[in-house]
């Protein structure tokens, strides 16, 4: 099959690129096209369309905090705005060119999340650039019916989040929002996902954690924003923390749910293969036969309450990575631990029943509605550490659980304890002992001394965690900043 040269998409590529330069120095609102008004469909305009010196490429206003450089900030710090060029290297060639697909940057199962794929919702203008991968608009929507009020501060401030979105306006303010849309690629959704066919053929397998991903990503809005949602105030160590908090707990919900609804439309669409292998944990099946024993074999798995884990012989074990912290989130009694562990029990089997699997995830996706977590109550982080760092949970046995515990207690503990350079320095040794070998995008063969010093690291945590001055909590707030 043949491929496109590199010169063909580094001449796409630096075309976009000059279309942004030129962006920064005119306002490229369009009028709605026939098109658009006739069905209905919005434009995009191209993320030029943002870069204007005097909108979100602006360094000199007044006010040039980071969503006045939001553009500026965008394509030269976000892994976002070189997505599409992943698509132009030769792993991605070559795995579209094994799955026997068009070339990566022109399939739309590739561009669905690496930029804005053809969709008969929507037109591209003619200044818009495929090439400007997960841009502006691929998050907040299609410009054509917002820009021009949006440019405008006095009547867009004016107009409700309803009037926005009927322009085709995303917002992503809101922690819960945007941890939604972030699934939709980083979990997968309906119209989009990662299976065991692309991973076969070189796709690396997704793993998403909000709190760490928005921890790393440079941020073109407010952080005190943020803050301000998480906990009523700014710029403290009590704001820092619950707004990691927040950030973790609504990540894990937000990633189970969509990780079911996965589950629930792949068992249902009986074009799709079943099971789905890229649910499932790869060291299942891919290991080696003379590995020394695994030190799972001793523990009872299936009765621990906090990971309800199935991992015996002649049993699959099923979205260990997605699923590995809601059991030590939940309050007593717990709500979806039960639900999920009959979806996982039915999915352990070698030949799971599609209409079971059905029913059991919207079981489980009913059980998560009901699922209420305080944003200020200060008892779910504690009662989330404790149970991590509880032995008898053993996360350490395990690589996908051990990663969950170790985001768990880099998100939930107090920010003082995380300015105390031991904590750090123990951080550091989770961190290394939980690190891919060089060259390989999983965690290999898992083994009994990467669990030991897994397991004392955590120890360590929970101990400085437990003993660190407490944050004081403020007054609540009297107006928003």
């Amino acid at each position: 099959m043949p491929t496109l040269p590199a010169t063909a998409c580094s001449v796409a590529l630096s075309l976009g690129i000059c279309l942004s330069v030129l962006g920064t120095t005119v306002h490229a609102q369009l009028p709605p096209s026939p098109d658009s008004l006739a069905t209905g469909a919005q434009r995009y305009l191209g993320a030029a369309s943002c870069a204007a010196s005097n909108c979100h490429g602006g360094t000199t206003l007044p006010d040039s905090g980071p969503k006045y450089a939001a553009h500026r900030i965008w394509i030269k710090d976000d892994p976002h705005s070189r997505a599409y060029e992943v698509l132009c290297d030769e792993r991605s060639q070559r795995m579209t060119a094994r799955l026997g697909w068009q070339p990566a940057h022109k399939e739309a199962r590739c561009l669905a999340c690496h930029a804005v794929a053809e969709n008969p919702s929507h037109t591209f203008s003619s200044s818009f650039q495929v090439s400007d991968g997960v841009s502006c608009e691929a998050c907040h929507g299609p410009a054509e019916q917002w820009l021009d009020d949006h440019s405008r501060p006095q009547i867009w401030h004016a107009l409700t989040v309803a009037e926005k979105e009927r322009r085709g306006f995303r917002s992503l303010e809101p922690l819960e929002l945007r941890a939604k849309f972030c699934v939709t690629c980083h979990v997968g959704a309906t119209d989009r996902e990662v299976n065991h066919d692309m991973i076969a053929a070189g796709h690396p397998r997704l793993a998403f954690e909000y709190a760490g991903y928005s921890a790393i990503l440079k941020k073109h809005w407010r952080l005190e924003d943020d803050q301000f949602q998480a906990s009523g105030e700014i710029g403290t160590a009590h704001a820092s923390t619950m707004l990691d908090t927040q950030l973790w707990l609504i990540g894990q919900v937000a990633t189970v749910r969509a990780t079911l609804e996965l589950t629930r439309h792949r068992a249902e669409s009986s074009e799709k293969p079943w099971p789905e292998f890229a649910e499932y944990r790869c060291f299942a099946c891919h290991q080696s036969l003379t590995a020394e024993g695994s030190p799972k074999s001793f523990i009872d798995w299936a009765n621990n309450p906090a990971l309800w884990d199935v991992d015996r012989a002649g049993v699959m074990p099923w979205q260990p990575a997605s699923l590995g912290a809601i059991g030590f989130i939940e309050p007593e009694p717990p709500l979806v631990v039960g639900p999920l562990r009959q979806l996982r029990s039915e999915l352990g089997n070698w030949h799971p029943d599609r209409g079971i699997t059905t029913q059991q995830a919207t079981a489980a996706l009913q059980a998560l509605d009901h699922l209420t977590l305080t944003s200020q109550d200060v008892a779910t982080p504690v009662r989330v550490l404790n149970r991590v760092g509880a032995k008898e949970n053993h996360v350490e046995r395990d690589w996908e659980h051990a990663m969950q515990a170790y985001l768990a207690v880099a998100a939930l503990s107090p920010a003082t304890s995380k300015r105390q350079p031991e904590f750090l320095a123990q951080v550091e040794i989770l961190r290394q002992a939980l690190r891919f070998k060089a060259g390989t995008d999983s965690p290999g063969q898992y083994d009994e001394s990467r669990g030991q010093t897994i397991r004392a690291a955590l120890d360590r945590l929970h101990e400085l965690a437990s003993t660190s001055p407490t944050d004081t909590v403020p007054p609540p707030p009297t107006r928003q900043p």
